[in-house]
């Protein structure tokens, strides 16, 4: 509305005109006041379904934290047991091993007193068939010996450090466990507060991803090293019959030399 035209009007169409003007200014007010109501209720009600969102998700992660938890302890409880065998088995291999040296010693003591035997018997019986026969035998015996030595003591070798590695794997594996262990317990006690996101459910995530693979690289570990061990264990065996064929010999060389 120009200046000159409101000049030109007399004071009822003033007042007309002010009113109208008041009208539309009340008309807009209201919009503008309708408008910031509404948006406000949208943000205030997505607010609210964030809000329900999270709390969902941090129940859901909290199932999912017990059930691993129960899960850990679960495998954590086998691998215990595995520990203890394995520990066992290593006992069993060093009994093993000390048995075959002290086996291996008596063998070298009872070829040396057969030897010194046969020498003696030599000397005091005259006939050269007789001595002949003894030396023979002797030298017979000190091969078989040798030969035995010789051929196992690679395994005897291979089996001691076979104990060394059992060892230091049994220590990382009691390590790794203490560590997950203790890494769950500092997962269990984390509180979240339910009226805001944190960023703990992502490092939960990341830290359950990883205690599963330090789980399956040591369960890799303990499979392969119980390969290992089992066929260590068979060497043993084949030590045991190897060492009574040996003794079976002897004795058949004691008799015919009678």
């Amino acid at each position: 509305m120009e200046i000159d035209s409101v000049k030109s009007k007399d004071p009822l169409q003033l007042q007309q005109t002010i009113n109208f003007l008041k009208s539309e200014i009340a008309k807009y007010q209201n919009e503008i006041s309708t408008l910031q109501s509404v948006d406000h209720y949208s943000m205030v009600n997505s607010l609210e379904q964030e809000l329900n969102q999270l709390i969902n998700e941090k129940k859901e992660l909290s199932v999912e934290l017990m059930m691993l938890r129960k899960s850990f302890e679960k495998e954590l409880s086998e691998l215990h047991e595995n520990i203890q065998l394995r520990e066992e088995q290593r006992i069993k291999l060093i009994s093993s091993i000390e048995s075959l040296v002290e086996k291996k010693e008596n063998l070298q003591k009872e070829n040396k007193q057969l030897k010194e035997t046969i020498e003696k018997t030599a000397k005091i019986e005259s006939p050269a068939a007789r001595s002949e026969n003894y030396i023979q035998a002797v030298e017979e015996l000190d091969h078989l010996l040798r030969s035995f030595l010789s051929s196992n003591n690679e395994q005897l070798i291979s089996l001691h450090e076979t104990i060394n590695q059992q060892h230091n794997l049994l220590k990382e594996i009691k390590d790794k466990n203490d560590e997950i262990h203790s890494t769950l317990e500092e997962m269990v006690q984390v509180k979240e507060p339910e009226h805001k996101y944190s960023p703990t459910t992502d490092v939960q995530s990341i830290t359950r991803i990883n205690l599963e693979n330090q789980l399956k690289n040591l369960f890799i570990q303990a499979t392969s090293f119980e390969t290992e061990l089992e066929e260590k264990l068979r060497i043993l065996d084949e030590f045991d019959d190897k060492l009574l064929l040996l003794a079976i010999e002897i004795e058949k060389h004691k008799k015919s030399d009678i």
